[in-house]
């Protein structure tokens, strides 16, 4: 006799076919030792469940098919009838679903900031974004163009605490890019700041004419910082050497003294 069977579906990406969005009836011939057992078992609608992994894949494009024969699906109704019951035949129909499959991409995330930190107060180290990377799926020649993603602007002014909170990644312009995350983490630590001298040696040759002293650096610093590390470097003008300083990003500096000396004439 004739069975109908109700197909549920599951394991599929949400971006799936819309097929997949409702369950399928189909029919198959069952037979058994009694008519009368299978009308019993068979009064209502038999329930299968398929899984992605039931299916094959097969890859064309940015397309994926999945696709299940009618010998498999065959074979996995009769795995589920009772004891006795045999799949005399099945529908002839192959089961197939198709859905647009992208590339993925990870990518660092990157958080624009308009802090004002209180009278005394900065800044103390790297702002911390948990986490520090996002996937992003879609069209290849939309992900080859796209090389971060940005969150909303943190805002907040006179702090004089770490700030944390959570904050959205921005949608992009194009539709079809999809973010594995819609929100992340960021923690910006803030204390109170104080002055830090350092002093620097050079000693360099110009032209056969030796240079050699120390450059005095006054920075804004973290109170619990007491060593900073600081690089001087030179720059050798017409008339002039001139000093610059490279140091962590959140340190400020102040002054450097001198900031040039004269190259010699003689």
């Amino acid at each position: 006799m004739k069975v109908p069977f109700t197909i549920h579906y599951s394991g599929f990406s949400p971006d799936a076919s819309t097929q997949l969005n409702a369950d399928t009836t189909i029919e198959a011939e069952i037979t058994s030792k009694g008519f009368s057992l299978i009308s019993y078992y068979f009064k209502h609608q038999y329930l299968i469940n398929l899984s992605k992994a039931d299916f094959t894949p097969v890859v064309r494009g940015d397309s994926v098919q999945y696709i299940l024969h009618p010998e498999d699906l065959m074979n996995i109704i009769a795995q589920s009838l009772p004891q006795g019951f045999i799949v005399a035949k099945a529908p002839e129909d192959t089961l197939m679903f198709s859905f647009v499959s992208y590339p993925t991409k990870e990518v660092p995330i990157k958080v624009p900031l308009s802090i004002t930190c209180a009278d005394g107060y900065m800044i103390s180290g790297p702002v911390r974004i948990s986490p520090r990377m996002v996937i992003l799926n879609g069209p290849i020649e939309i992900l080859n163009g796209i090389d971060s993603a940005i969150t909303n602007t943190i805002e907040s002014n006179d702090i004089s605490d770490t700030l944390s909170t959570e904050t959205n990644i921005q949608a992009f312009s194009d539709k079809r890019i999809r973010s594995s995350l819609k929100k992340v983490r960021i923690i910006i630590p803030v204390e109170k700041s104080k002055l830090l001298v350092v002093k620097k040696s050079y000693n360099m040759e110009h032209k056969n004419h030796k240079y050699n002293g120390e450059v005095e650096i006054v920075l804004t610093v973290p109170e619990s910082i007491n060593n900073v590390n600081v690089v001087l470097r030179s720059d050798v003008g017409d008339e002039n050497i001139s000093f610059r300083v490279q140091v962590p990003d959140f340190i400020k500096v102040n002054s450097i003294s001198p900031e040039t000396i004269p190259l010699s004439i003689q």
